[in-house]
């Protein structure tokens, strides 16, 4: 009876530690890790007012976002030659990576769990939904860090939201 109730306890923990552990796939709120480029999303969206979904077109068009390639970046910068903080030595690594041929090793900050599915377009296109919503103030960013807990939710301005509003029977 005991060493049964001590076995039962230890493997309850330890199912609810893989569990709690498994939820937290892809929590990493506040993750900003140093990036191949300092890149101030605060000057860029902030400053200059550049839309989002200018520089992450897949946003409008799929599930990821996408992260920006050199050539984006360079239909600003085969011009702009001097950055407003960082001068021009930030630049001058997008155009040798644009010259090399080869991408920009960016790394992505913001990570899902495999088993989770989400669709940018659906909720850019069809929900109404601003980046900000889910990507925080990034306009005021220097250093781009994960803002949410990237957690499914909906908000009560958006159509899904009032979709499942009007669907539900009165009372619920």
């Amino acid at each position: 009876g005991f060493l049964f109730a001590v076995v039962f306890v230890v493997a309850a923990l330890g199912f609810k530690t893989v569990i709690n552990g498994l939820y937290a796939v892809g929590v990493q709120q506040g993750y900003a890790p140093k990036q191949p480029i300092a890149f101030s999303h605060k000057i860029h969206a902030g400053q200059y007012e550049i839309d989002c979904k200018y520089c992450h077109t897949g946003a409008m068009k799929g599930k990821s976002a996408t992260i920006p390639t050199v050539n984006i970046c360079m239909n600003c910068h085969n011009q702009i030659k001097s950055g407003t903080t960082t001068g021009e030595g930030e630049i001058a690594k997008i155009v040798r990576a644009y010259n090399e041929n080869k991408p920009i090793e960016w790394i992505r900050i913001h990570n899902l769990p495999d088993l989770a599915y989400f669709n940018h377009a659906q909720h850019v296109n069809v929900g109404g939904i601003e980046c900000q919503t889910c990507h925080g103030p990034v306009q005021e960013m220097d250093v781009v860090r994960q803002h949410s807990l990237l957690r499914f939710q909906v908000p009560p301005s958006s159509v899904l939201f009032q979709f499942l509003v009007i669907q539900l029977p009165p009372g619920t």
